[in-house]
């Protein structure tokens, strides 16, 4: 802009002058010819031809447009303005093109010189040259300053300098046109370029990631969005459904925190469950670490004959007939449960320490309700067994081999009370609950413990 000034305000002192020469010029031409200036004006002094002063009114040999001229120069032009990409030559009465004085990259001009030029070079007096030239890696500039720069690098300070982002990434904060020489937090630099760390920037359980995401754990993790969260059953088993890094902190339905949540499996079955408003327990006595028989009851194994009026006792082993054991639909074989006689089964609910509260048989009544909390539950069902299989109950049909009588009746549970016909029990037969009448003290059946909520 200033030189663009000073361009103008030297047309405009020239334009000065010129006028100031010609209205001399004039007034001489008009003092000295006065007296014959009607004698010779059609002599030819200022006509056509050559004077002898080389002064002419006519020359049309120059341009067109040029009114008074000194032998070969124009002195006074009626060109006042030329068209974009030209400039007046005063001398010659012309427009002339800027290309033909000051190259083919000058855009606008004057007598003075180039006054801009196309992207890429800047006017630099009677030419145009290159930006980066001046300014190195400049893309477009003026006399005083680089205005953009080219790709892969960007103004600072005036200066164009690499462009580290679009050159290597979001991550690069310093570097030259090869190589990038320093990172953000979270990246390290490895042969010139950043390169995401992992632990650093995704966690220390993280191992491989790209610059936005992890993409792999470490063993006992798994990827959840762009992260690692700890995974549940490679930390603390099957049944251990949330956790933190070093401990499992619920378990599924059916299961309950061991003493030792961080170890695996993490999850133990529980001995018991709600049901109405009774918590009764989900295994035969004798078939859970928690659910032990009293030291008052003796434990002999299935098969054996064993028996004496009034004494507890218990069975272990197969107690259900071979072949007709289904533990598709339990926690444990339908064969492989533990069979008590009546004494036994009363004398192990009384001494039952889980927790602080006191445990007891069911009545008639409870045991009544179990069935919809077995039937079709699974794991997380009570587990008792069916006479019959197909009804969404692991089967586990009687066999001999136990008591007195010889019966492991294992599909049948102890309940308290007596009717007329004696003793009673309730049977899972089919999918359907009925009561058993006259049951004698020593015959084996299923032994289930319930307590008050």
């Amino acid at each position: 802009m200033e030189r663009r000034f000073k361009m103008y305000s030297k047309k405009l002192a020239f334009s000065l002058i010129e006028l100031l020469i010609s209205l001399i010029v004039i007034s001489c031409i008009t003092a000295a010819f006065t007296p014959i200036i009607t004698k010779k004006f059609s002599s030819g002094v200022f006509g056509g031809g050559g004077s002898s002063n080389g002064w002419s009114d006519e020359c049309k040999d120059i341009s067109p447009s040029c009114k008074l001229c000194y032998k070969d120069n124009c002195i006074m032009c009626s060109i006042e303005s030329c068209p974009s990409g030209q400039y007046r030559n005063l001398a010659k009465c012309k427009c002339i093109d800027c290309s033909i004085d000051y190259g083919t990259d000058c855009l606008t001009c004057s007598s003075d010189g180039c006054l801009s030029c196309k992207d890429g070079k800047y006017p630099n007096g009677n030419t145009c040259t290159n930006c980066d030239t001046k300014y190195p890696n400049c893309a477009t500039c003026d006399e005083v300053k680089c205005k953009t720069c080219k790709t892969n690098y960007k103004l600072d300070n005036g200066a164009c300098v690499p462009d580290c982002t679009t050159l290597f990434s979001s991550a690069c904060t310093a570097c030259n046109i090869d190589n990038c020489t320093t990172c953000t937090g979270g990246y390290d630099l490895i042969n010139g370029r950043c390169v995401a760390n992992c632990p650093t920037k995704f966690g220390s359980t993280c191992t491989s990631c790209t610059a936005s995401a992890c993409t792999g754990c470490i063993s006992g993790y798994k990827l959840s969005g762009n992260t690692c969260v700890p995974d549940c059953n490679a930390l603390f088993g099957a049944n251990c459904t949330s956790c933190t890094a070093s401990a499992c902190a619920t378990c599924t339905g059916g299961y309950e925190l061991s003493s030792n949540p961080s170890q695996n499996p993490a999850c133990k079955s529980s001995p018991y469950m709600a049901v109405g408003n009774l918590m009764v327990t989900k295994y035969n006595i004798g078939d859970h670490p928690d659910l032990t028989i009293p030291y008052s009851t003796l434990t002999v194994s299935a098969g054996n004959n064993y028996d004496s009026n009034d004494t507890p006792i218990c069975w272990k082993g197969q107690t259900g007939m071979p072949g007709s054991c289904d533990s598709a639909y339990g926690d444990y074989s339908g064969c492989n449960r533990t069979v008590c006689n009546y004494w036994a089964a009363e004398d192990i609910c009384s001494k039952l320490k889980i927790g602080s509260r006191p445990w007891r048989l069911p009545s008639l009544n409870e045991a009544s309700k179990f069935a919809a909390y077995s039937i079709g539950k699974g794991a997380g069902g009570l587990q008792l067994c069916d006479a019959y299989s197909g009804y969404s109950s692991t089967q586990c049909a009687y066999n001999w081999g136990c008591s007195r009588s010889g019966v492991c009746s294992v599909f049948s549970i102890w309940t308290t009370g007596a009717s007329s016909l004696g003793l009673t029990t309730y049977s899972l037969f089919k999918g359907d609950w009925g009561e058993d009448y006259g049951e004698n003290e020593f015959y084996a059946k299923s032994v289930r413990c319930v307590s008050d909520i």
